[in-house]
C-alpha cells in the first residue's frame, strides 16, 4: 500500500548569516526537487506548508517557525518534515535529540535531511547523536571566533558597530578608524 505523505518543510538561516550558508529560497527549492525526484517515482508526497525562521539562531527552539511546526504535528496536519540538514532544525544536541526523540518518533512523523543522508522511515543511524554534538560544537566555535574579532577591533581602536557614536564620523581614509 502506497503511503500519503503530508510534508512540511522547514528552512532556516541564523543571524550570522555568512557566504557558507544556504540561503532560505535555496533550501527550499532542494527540498521541492528531492519532492519532484519521490513523485516521480510514484509515491505520494503532498507538500502542506513551508515552515521559515529568517536570521533566527538555531541554539534555541524559541522561534517562530518551528513552533508552528510543532503545532500543526500536533494536530495531524503533516506527518512529513523536510530540511535540507539536521542544523536547520537544531544546532543545540539537547534539542535536536528532544525534537526527533519525542516530537516526530512518538507522534509517527516522518523526518527527512537531504543533504545529510537521514530518513527516519529508513531507521535512524547510530552516529546521528555525534552530528548533533557537532552542530553544537560549530555555533559555540563561531562564537568564539566573533567575540575575538571584535576584541582584536576594539583594541586597535576601530569602530565595531555599522554606525560610529553620536558626535563622531567614519573616515573615508582609513574605514572603520574614528575621528
Amino acid at each position: 500500500m502506497k503511503e500519503k505523505w503530508n510534508v512540511a518543510i522547514y528552512a532556516r538561516v541564523s543571524t550570522d548569516n555568512d557566504s557558507q550558508e544556504t540561503s532560505i529560497d535555496e533550501q527550499i527549492e532542494i527540498m521541492k526537487r528531492w519532492i519532484a525526484d519521490k513523485k516521480e517515482d510514484g509515491q505520494d508526497y503532498t507538500l502542506i506548508d513551508t515552515y521559515i525562521d529568517d536570521g533566527v539562531s538555531g541554539s534555541s527552539l524559541d522561534r517562530v517557525g518551528i513552533q508552528r511546526l510543532l503545532r500543526d504535528i500536533d494536530t495531524k496536519k503533516i506527518n512529513m518534515i523536510l530540511v535540507k540538514d539536521l542544523s536547520r532544525l537544531s544546532r543545540n544536541y539537547i534539542n535536536i535529540g528532544d525534537l526527533i526523540e519525542n516530537a516526530f518518533q512518538t507522534k509517527e512523523v516522518r523526518l527527512v535531511a537531504v543533504q545529510d543522508n537521514v530518513d527516519s522511515k529508513e531507521g535512524l543511524d547510530d552516529f546521528l547523536p555525534f552530528r548533533y554534538i557537532f552542530n553544537e560544537m560549530f555555533i559555540k566555535d563561531t562564537s568564539k571566533k566573533v567575540k575575538a574579532s571584535l576584541n582584536s577591533r576594539m583594541k586597535r581602536g576601530s569602530c565595531i558597530s555599522s554606525k560610529p557614536p553620536y558626535g563622531y564620523m567614519l573616515k573615508k581614509v582609513n574605514e572603520g578608524e574614528l575621528t
